[in-house]
């Protein structure tokens, strides 16, 4: 019985292998610092609770990073110019951004606040590799 069981298993399908993202971050205009990205689930946009980041030093023009073994899914997109090397987000008093960001799909920033999560992300397949574009926006 045990050896019709795991005959049996061999038989079903492989779960779905992971998908490798790569991200180019266009507009970089500095230098100093890192550029971040993170791939946020619906539950984990616009907050700080994205489970897949990658980071790669800052340079003229364009950064590419590429995340590992994301699930397939919907994932939205933010990526930051860390200037001063802290790994977070400089904002003023306001909650207003004051280093350079963007979202997936180029979505825009609002007058309340960042992008909604469907403006910002991307259908990753279920394995495989995708990739995408966005530009960061020094204001």
């Amino acid at each position: 019985m045990s050896r019709l069981l795991a005959a049996l298993l061999l038989l079903l399908p492989a779960p779905a292998g992971a998908t490798e993202l790569t991200v180019h971050v266009l507009g970089v205009h500095a230098t100093p610092g890192d550029i971040l990205v993170a791939a946020c689930p619906r539950e984990g946009f616009p907050g700080a609770a994205c489970p897949f980041l990658g980071s790669a030093p800052a340079r003229l023009g364009e950064v590419t990073i590429t995340l590992h073994d994301l699930p397939a899914g919907d994932f939205a997109l933010k990526a930051f110019h860390d200037l001063d090397g802290d790994r977070q987000l400089r904002t003023d008093w306001l909650g207003r951004p004051r280093e350079p960001l963007g979202f997936g799909n180029d979505a825009p920033i609002t007058r309340t606040g960042p992008p909604r999560f469907e403006a910002a992300a991307v259908r990753l397949p279920p394995n495989g590799a995708f990739e995408t574009r966005l530009t960061l926006r020094y204001e």
